[in-house]
């Protein structure tokens, strides 16, 4: 049998004359190895696109665990900052009752409208002097801390 080569193929494509029934059998018998190659290097490229393919789907559910965990950060951090802002709300009512209650609780004596008895001298005790225009005049007799 005469063993066909890519070369007597090429050639028996370009020669006018038919082939003999051997040159047809080593021609068909060199298109089976050549489709047998063809299928073998097929079949090795789509192995290779599935192993490709694989990994991609591994890497995208990890993308998908990793965008679930940054929308469950993101979530936690939205309901940190809602109590953190209500918190600073309540923080800011209490500087405000606090500023509220001091200036109610401190009372600036301005005795020059308040008393005639009551006028600026050297050497005064302003303690004293306080205390007897809140009993005098403002009429309280409890003890008082200034």
């Amino acid at each position: 049998m005469i063993m066909a080569t890519q070369a007597n193929f090429d050639d028996a494509l370009k020669s006018d004359t038919p082939p003999t029934d051997s040159e047809i059998l080593s021609l068909v018998w060199l298109g089976i190895k050549s489709i047998k190659s063809d299928t073998t290097s097929l079949r090795t490229d789509v192995d290779a696109l599935d192993i490709r393919t694989k990994a991609i789907e591994e890497a995208n559910l990890e993308r998908d665990d990793d965008l679930q965990s940054l929308q469950n950060t993101v979530q936690m951090m939205q309901a940190r900052l809602v109590r953190s802002e209500i918190h600073q709300k309540h923080l800011s009512e209490e500087i405000e009752d606090i500023k509220s209650r001091s200036m109610r609780d401190n009372i600036i004596f301005n005795f020059d409208q308040a008393a005639t008895d009551f006028k600026e001298s050297r050497g005064e005790n302003c303690l004293e002097l306080i205390h007897s225009f809140l009993s005098a005049i403002m009429g309280l007799r409890s003890k008082i801390y200034i």
